[in-house]
């Protein structure tokens, strides 16, 4: 019987990270291809910053949609309706022959595609144990490196074979296969699956406001949204910056770029390792992320122009360690709130933060590099980790003291 429920576990945990993986293939093609479309569109950097940046804040406010959405009703059915909605619009999105018109497209995709987080740390939460549950959050949560580096090492290819439409027509494929394969494997699921230990259950009926203001959780979204700032803003432009600062080509900086994802598997693995065996508290866990982030981003401002490596590394360093914060800020936090049933309400509420912050950077720092330049922007970044660790520093005593009553 034991056996029995860990392949089942296994099978569970397996489609959820496939699920996350074809998110990203449908999420960060626009990324990956945005230096192409400058270079062979004509369209400005604003532009299409305007376009993500639509993306981002649509994904943020459907975060809040679908985390209330995911504590009420089947999330299982959500997670359907959001990779079968994602497919259409990556199949309208290479049609479209204007900025304006993408801004529309990706905005409607950025909806579709919050449906995905907030439901699966739900179901999750309910069908694991609490440590199984870290490590299946942990797992899942590398899809979306793994989806990114997917995505920026086909676009090259593709655009020199097909041009960059043919990066959403194959994105639009994946997320059509994941469709039926989530509709046919999630049968197998159970509603109320056995298990060796079960999560913890809803124990309080305290409301949504109160749980935000008794844990701390405003501060904790200040810095939700400044690491959100970061971990898109960065990856967005890596090819517009290596290529307008190094002069590579679009292909050639799309590919460099690889090393951002491929760099967060490592960081994700890293964090989650130091998380479980030294860095049990979250909040501060992650005001230390931040202070690292602070001393790379100075190095950063210092050392950038001196080679691509340089850059590369450390581009990729910052968005490791701002991918540690949101594993901790944005999937670990909430499953302290399994006893009051508002697991999915706070991923969504935290996520959606964290794509405000997407949405500034996005637009914004391709605003600020067009008018002062890349120095300007990376100041920026320091300041943005530097703040990120005011605001949490001053509430972790309350975090570790709402955990302790509601562990």
């Amino acid at each position: 019987m034991r056996e029995k429920i860990r392949a089942s576990e296994r099978w569970f945990c397996a489609i959820c990270w496939l699920v996350y993986f074809v998110s990203y293939l449908t999420r960060a093609n626009f990324a990956a291809v945005i230096a192409e479309i400058v270079v062979s569109e004509g369209f400005a950097k604003s532009a299409l910053g305007a376009v993500a940046t639509a993306s981002f804040v649509s994904y943020g406010a459907g975060q809040v949609v679908s985390g209330i959405l995911g504590d009420k009703i089947n999330g299982k059915t959500l997670i359907l309706a959001g990779i079968s909605a994602t497919a259409l619009f990556n199949v309208l999105m290479p049609v479209c022959d204007s900025a304006e018109k993408m801004t529309v497209v990706w905005c409607l995709n950025g909806f579709a595609q919050s449906f995905f987080w907030p439901p699966l740390c739900k179901i999750m939460s309910e069908r694991l144990s609490p440590q199984r549950c870290k490590k299946a959050i942990v797992d899942v949560s590398i899809a979306s490196a793994a989806g990114t580096v997917c995505v920026y090492m086909l676009s090259p290819l593709c655009i020199m074979l097909f041009g960059w439409r043919s990066v959403f027509f194959i994105g639009a494929g994946a997320a059509a296969l994941m469709g039926l394969l989530w509709a046919a494997g999630i049968e197998n699921i159970r509603e109320e699956p056995s298990r060796i230990e079960r999560a913890p259950q809803k124990t309080s009926d305290m409301p949504l406001s109160a749980a935000v203001f008794t844990s701390g959780l405003i501060p904790v979204s200040a810095a939700v949204l400044l690491q959100g700032m970061l971990k898109e803003g960065i990856t967005t432009w890596m090819p517009s910056f290596i290529n307008e600062n190094f002069h590579l080509g679009t292909e050639i900086s799309i590919l460099t770029t690889v090393a951002v994802p491929v760099f967060t598997v490592v960081s994700l693995r890293f964090f989650a390792f130091l998380h479980k065996r030294f860095f049990k508290e979250e909040v501060l866990f992650s005001v230390e992320i931040f202070a690292a982030a602070f001393a790379l981003c100075v190095l950063m401002a210092l050392f950038y122009r001196s080679s691509v490596a340089v850059s590369i590394a450390l581009s990729a360093m910052i968005t490791g360690c701002m991918q540690g914060i949101n594993l901790m800020l944005i999937s670990m936090v909430p499953l302290h709130f399994s006893k009051i049933g508002k697991v999915s309400a706070m991923t969504g509420i935290l996520n959606a933060t964290s794509y405000v912050g997407c949405a500034a950077s996005t637009y914004g720092f391709a605003a600020v590099s067009e008018r002062f330049g890349w120095n300007a922007v990376i100041i920026l970044w320091c300041a943005v980790t530097f703040l990120g660790a005011a605001f949490l520093l001053p509430v972790c005593r309350k975090w570790k003291k709402f955990k302790k009553e509601f562990m």
